[in-house]
C-alpha cells in the first residue's frame, strides 16, 4: 500500500496593490522590466478597476553609476526634471528598500509609502538593471504632475500618454522607471501614503540603442527582437 504524504503546496499570492503600470506605448510584456531607449514615449494605467482612480503619481528613477555620471538630466514633457543632484546613492545611505516609507525622509514634498509591499528591494533592483551586488545604484523620485500639476490627471484603467527623455552623452545607460500612486480608497489607509505600486513586469528599463544592446541585457531580449522583427516586417 503507497502512503501519500500531504505536502502543504505554497504558491505566491500576487500582490493586490501592484496594480499600477508604466510601460512603452505598444509594449508586450516579456516577465522583467520592458526595454526601450531614450527619448521613451510611455503610457501610465491601473490594471484593477477596483482600485482607481490614482490621485496622486510618482516617479521612480534606479540608474546605475555611468548613468549618474554623465547624465545632464532626465525629463518628462509633465514638466518634471531630475537632474543628478537630486539622486541619492543607496551604497552610501545602504538603504536595502526604497522608496524611503516615511514622508519627509526623502525631501519635504516626498509622501511616503503606506506599506513595506509597496517598496522595491535594493538587490532586485541592481540584478534587474545588471548592477553588480556590491556596485553603486542611485535613485530619484518626482511627482509625475510636475509643476503644474495638471498635464497627469487622475490614473484610471485608461491609458494616459508621456514622454521620457534622458540627456547626456550616456554609453552604458541603465534608466528603471517605475511608478507609485494614492489610491484615496483603500481601506485603512494614511492620508496622502501612497499605496499602489508598478511590479517589475510592469516597469521600464530605458537603454542605449536598441541594436546594440540586446545580446548584453539577455533577460530582456524578447521584448527587442520583437521589436526589431515587427519593423523589418513592415519594410
Amino acid at each position: 500500500m503507497i502512503i501519500l504524504a500531504a505536502v502543504p503546496l505554497v504558491v505566491a499570492m500576487p500582490d493586490p496593490f501592484a496594480t499600477l503600470r508604466v510601460v512603452p506605448v505598444g509594449s508586450v510584456t516579456t516577465g522583467d522590466p520592458i526595454v526601450t531607449q531614450s527619448p521613451a514615449d510611455l503610457m501610465i494605467y491601473v490594471t484593477d478597476g477596483a482600485k482607481q482612480p490614482l490621485t496622486d503619481v510618482w516617479l521612480l528613477f534606479a540608474i546605475n553609476e555611468d548613468t549618474y555620471l554623465n547624465m545632464i538630466k532626465i525629463y518628462t514633457n509633465t514638466s518634471l526634471t531630475i537632474f543628478p543632484g537630486n539622486f541619492v546613492n543607496v551604497t552610501k545611505t545602504g538603504e536595502t528598500k526604497i522608496p524611503p516609507g516615511a514622508p519627509g525622509s526623502y525631501s519635504s514634498a516626498w509622501p511616503g509609502v503606506e506599506a513595506p509591499d509597496d517598496q522595491y528591494g535594493v538587490d532586485s533592483i541592481k540584478s534587474k538593471i545588471g548592477i553588480p551586488a556590491d556596485g553603486d545604484m542611485f535613485y530619484a523620485l518626482g511627482d509625475l504632475g510636475g509643476s503644474s500639476g495638471d498635464l497627469i490627471g487622475p490614473v484610471t484603467t485608461s491609458p494616459q500618454f508621456f514622454k521620457v527623455t534622458v540627456e547626456g552623452p550616456i554609453s552604458n545607460m541603465k534608466v528603471l522607471v517605475m511608478a507609485l500612486g494614492y489610491w484615496p480608497e483603500a481601506p485603512n489607509v494614511h492620508p496622502y501614503l501612497l499605496n499602489v505600486h508598478s511590479p517589475f513586469t510592469g516597469s521600464t528599463l530605458i537603454v542605449p540603442e536598441l541594436s546594440t544592446v540586446l545580446l548584453a541585457l539577455s533577460p530582456f531580449s524578447a521584448f527587442g527582437l520583437y521589436k526589431i522583427r515587427h519593423k523589418m516586417k513592415k519594410k
